[in-house]
């Protein structure tokens, strides 16, 4: 009797281990799962590329950042558009260094607790957004047009080959082997 109990409790903690990890939000630390260009690009309700004109960056109060547009590949986005972030980068806030030129990955809603003004965009650490430089060929998001024209993109390919993340398959992988642990102990424990 006193084996089956403790079977039953090392199954019970693998299985609540495995459901933990699966079902952990982020601490306040910004942690972002890896998106690819693809999935970027999908998620965005606005891309384009430009440079920093202006920046309110505060510890305390959302960053805004005004950029001088040079293409938009998606959405409709003014030749001088302001962009605003969470604050910092444990709040996921954007980290532009210099004044570019970036590409910008932005919605029009909102997200982090933070809401975008009338003509505003809003984006965040995790959206992709980087120097220009981070992307070689940016003809794989079209051939942008200029600011004030609304950018479509009908079905975009899988334009960085299939760069997915890794993290579903890590924790499935995790959750094998803690199952096959609990098997072996199970099987020694029998044996004695």
């Amino acid at each position: 009797m006193r084996h089956r109990r403790s079977t039953s409790a090392v199954l019970f903690a693998v299985l609540a281990v495995a459901t933990v990890i699966g079902t952990a939000e982020p601490a306040a630390a910004c942690t972002c799962v890896g998106r690819s260009d693809t999935e970027a690009l999908e998620a965005a309700d606005a891309v384009f590329s430009g440079e920093v004109t202006s920046a309110q960056v505060s510890a305390l109060e959302p960053q805004r950042y005004v950029f001088d547009v040079d293409l938009v590949y998606k959405g409709v986005v003014g030749s001088r558009q302001t962009v605003v972030s969470p604050q910092g980068g444990g709040a996921c806030g954007l980290d532009l260094v210099g004044p570019g030129p970036f590409l910008v990955f932005a919605s029009t809603s909102g997200g982090r607790g933070l809401e975008p003004a009338e003509g505003e965009l809003f984006s965040h650490l995790c959206t992709r957004t980087a120097p220009l430089d981070a992307f070689p060929v940016l003809e794989r998001f079209g051939s942008g047009v200029p600011p004030g024209v609304a950018a479509a993109v009908d079905e975009p390919a899988d334009i960085d080959g299939g760069d997915r993340s890794v993290v579903p398959i890590a924790l499935g992988v995790a959750l094998v082997l803690a199952l096959v642990g609990a098997s072996v102990l199970f099987r020694r424990q029998r044996r004695t």
